[in-house]
């Protein structure tokens, strides 16, 4: 994650997203390409023979020598990750070629996405540059936060969380949705941003929609979700007909506009499995433990939403 930093100075016509500024400002600030870390094996494939051949150098991996993780795990959410099309060779049919393979399923979609740094990025920059402020401080952060180093009386908390100590969920923005569902075993539960039903045809929601549910099974269970239209019935037939009861996120080739994402680990501090476009993930997804997050951001008002269930 951190290596002396070399930044080249680029065109307007090169820097086409806010993503690309904060990911050359990631560069700047001594961050690396996170697909680039030492123990990336172990989380992505990279195709070389998809790559063009100058930026071969942009895929090889670190030396342990002169890099450190700081002890954060790898985080495919990171702004510093290529997408799954990142400097690739074009196909006979004209679309880029496949560069980066996630190894754990759900992930593809999350990398590559830059609207802005994620919690481990953030978390990165505190470590290098603000680890020995609030040391006398006695505040403990939950799920995974630190203390924030301008005052050291609150805590900054990842993404989905808030509050002084991080124990709170974030609030929704425009439509009422979300938060924290007790689970009940044996009951099953409609888990669905707003608008999703009620309509002939699907309605799109508004920019800058954003729901947050957490949700809790009891100690020792784990909590299975199957979103709207993941059959393979179900994704052809909501594909087919743009039915109200289908899978609508708005997509851009390799990259989300939009996107629901999913907690499912131990570290809810982590970025999660996200998705978006019409074709929802196939089967149910497992928590790893007894809770999970799911969070919809709805960027450029494209999108109809999701449904699933919940148990």
């Amino acid at each position: 994650m951190i290596q002396c930093p070399f930044v080249r100075i680029r065109s307007d016509e090169e820097i086409r997203s806010i993503g690309t500024v904060v990911h050359e400002m990631g560069h700047a600030l001594g961050l690396t390409h996170e697909h680039q870390r030492p123990d990336r094996d172990d989380y992505v494939e990279i195709m070389w023979q998809n790559i063009l051949t100058d930026y071969l150098v942009s895929f090889e991996k670190y030396n342990l020598h002169n890099y450190s993780t700081l002890d954060l795990p790898f985080d495919y959410g990171s702004c510093m990750h290529y997408h799954s099309h990142g400097m690739s060779k074009m196909a006979w049919y004209g679309m880029p070629k496949q560069t980066i393979r996630t190894k754990k399923l759900g992930y593809q979609l999350t990398i590559g996405m830059k609207y802005d740094i994620s919690f481990y990025d953030l978390k990165a920059l505190h470590t290098l540059y603000c680890a020995d402020r609030c040391s006398n401080s006695e505040l403990t952060c939950e799920r995974g936060g630190f203390l924030d180093t301008r005052t050291c009386e609150k805590c900054i908390c990842p993404s989905g969380f808030t509050g002084k100590f991080c124990t709170d969920i974030e609030p929704y923005h425009g439509k009422q949705c979300g938060g924290v569902i007790n689970l009940s075993e044996g009951r099953t539960y409609d888990i669905q941003t707003p608008k999703w039903r009620g309509s002939i045809l699907p309605r799109h929601l508004p920019k800058g929609q954003t729901c947050t549910w957490l949700l809790k099974a009891p100690i020792g269970k784990i909590v299975e979700l199957r979103i709207r239209g993941s059959s393979k019935f179900g994704r052809f037939f909501g594909w087919l007909t743009g039915s109200i009861y289908s899978f609508n996120i708005a997509r851009r080739f390799s990259a989300c506009l939009d996107y629901v994402e999913v907690k499912n680990s131990s570290d809810f501090a982590n970025t999660g499995m996200r998705f978006c476009g019409v074709l929802p993930p196939i089967g149910p997804i497992y928590s790893e433990t007894h809770e999970m997050m799911i969070r919809f951001r709805s960027y450029y008002a494209r999108s109809s939403g999701f449904g699933s269930y919940v148990k």
